[in-house]
């Protein structure tokens, strides 16, 4: 369990990460495209312009007012990519049956018997191969199983 929720952790991580590029990625889009726009109106004689994010109020180059805009759009970005996919793996977590207690045990036998008459066995087969559920030096001798009452 605790190797799910580091790969859970890292996806998140790396989807906030993704977010936070593609927020830079818009603002150095819009501010190309303004640079653009601004070429074609200078071009037509028009002076009618639009200020990219590198543009100071002196209309010159300013570095820091750039990092500052470009660095609040990656914070913002991986903020909302955490939270979104937070919520993501939250709701996907919550549909992870409990298979606890008496009325797990119930319950982990009628999936079992679902995939079973879904043709699902040679699935179930594969998988109860691949788990380790316990010493794997342990007796092998077959011991009759109760499960709740079936």
């Amino acid at each position: 369990m605790a190797g799910q929720g580091k790969r859970m952790t890292a996806h998140m991580v790396s989807n906030a990460i993704g977010e936070g590029f593609e927020e830079v990625s818009e603002e150095a889009l819009q501010d190309f495209s303004k640079s653009l726009f601004n070429v074609s109106r200078y071009l037509s004689g028009d002076d009618t312009r639009l200020r990219p994010t590198w543009e100071g109020e002196d209309g010159k180059f300013n570095l820091m007012n750039t990092l500052n805009d470009y660095a609040l759009n990656f914070v913002g970005g991986f903020i909302g990519g955490g939270i979104g996919n937070f919520k993501t793996i939250y709701n996907q977590a919550n549909k992870i049956p409990n298979f606890s207690g008496e009325d797990g045990r119930k319950n982990a036998f009628k999936e079992l018997v679902y995939y079973i008459r879904e043709g699902k066995a040679k699935e179930i087969k594969t998988l109860a191969s691949k788990l380790q559920l316990s010493d794997p030096n342990r007796s092998t001798n077959i011991v009759p199983l109760s499960i709740g009452g079936y």
